[in-house]
């Protein structure tokens, strides 16, 4: 993530930027958003912005150890393991109520109890907006998160997300041919009013033949998998048998793509749209994802 740049580069770049804060403004609010949050986080007790004054560190006249969310006298660190949900944290003051005037990166290691910040590097998202408030030398940096923020910020992480902390360490990366598609579905449906706690891998990701993947959503209704294929295939064909014996469901599908099909401890709803597949265990939440995407209706028992 680290930029490369000149000195005189930097010099340009800052002498063009509007300056944003003409005094050091207290924090009024601060919101951590991204992730595997639905919606932002929201800090805005006096009490508890007061320990974390973006105006201390290096580009200002703070020399403490540690100071914002930061430590600085542990220097810059390697790049956190990639496997953690990244945060992006904003801080706003009375004049800068609807734009931030500045923002960093966060994520946390939960195994290994400690959390890391990044600055953006040069042309990053926010490099000009944070180097026109401060200009610290360390852009495109990652650091060690205080303790202190540690302990203030995850809990209102975990309860906003409502999803296990074992599993925000492990949400659908970038990098999953799937990813795309995973999270404007999410975004889709956060329009239509389902909450959408988080967005994870899927163990049903090679179900189908020819399948691009697949991802779990956590919702305020319910759980639900989302299969996918690869355009222009798409599940229209498909068509689901159920039976039932000992408690058990055992699901055969015909057309195309093939399956082998699979068994659960519960029933099962499938709603098929386009070329994605939703299945979970919830009817309702089967009823309203239907309605919502005009889709097909839920089918089982050979619908």
């Amino acid at each position: 993530m680290k930029g490369t740049f000149t000195a005189a580069a930097i010099l340009v770049v800052i002498s063009a930027l509007p300056v944003t804060l003409t005094a050091k403004e207290k924090t009024l609010k601060i919101t951590v958003s991204g992730g595997n949050l639905a919606t932002p986080v929201e800090i805005t007790d006096p009490k508890i912005l007061d320990n974390f004054n973006v105006w201390t560190g290096p580009g200002t006249s703070s020399n403490e150890d540690e100071g914002f969310i930061v430590q600085w006298s542990r220097g810059a660190t390697a790049e956190p393991p990639s496997r953690l949900s990244q945060y992006l944290v904003s801080f706003y003051t009375e004049r800068s109520s609807e734009q931030p005037y500045y923002v960093v990166s966060y994520c946390y290691d939960s195994s290994r109890r400690r959390g890391y910040v990044y600055f953006p590097g040069f042309s990053e998202k926010w490099y000009s907006q944070n180097v026109g408030t401060i200009f610290r030398g360390v852009e495109g940096d990652w650091f060690l998160s205080r303790p202190v923020w540690d302990t203030t910020v995850e809990p209102l992480i975990a309860n906003a997300s409502e999803c296990d902390a074992r599993e925000l360490e492990n949400p659908i990366k970038p990098v999953d041919p799937i990813y795309s598609k995973a999270i404007d579905l999410a975004e889709v449906l956060r329009e239509r009013g389902l909450t959408v706690k988080c967005v994870l891998p899927s163990k049903m990701a090679n179900t189908f033949e020819g399948q691009a993947g697949a991802a779990l959503y956590r919702t305020n209704h319910g759980d639900f998998e989302a299969l996918f294929l690869k355009k222009p295939a798409t599940f229209a064909s498909v068509k689901a048998t159920e039976a039932e014996k000992n408690g058990f469901y055992f699901y055969s599908f015909e057309g195309s793509p093939a399956t082998s099909g699979w068994t659960s401890s519960r029933r099962e709803y499938f709603v098929k749209n386009g070329s994605q597949m939703l299945v979970t265990r919830e009817e309702q939440l089967a009823v309203y994802l239907d309605k919502e995407l005009n889709s097909h209706r839920p089918f089982r028992r050979g619908r």
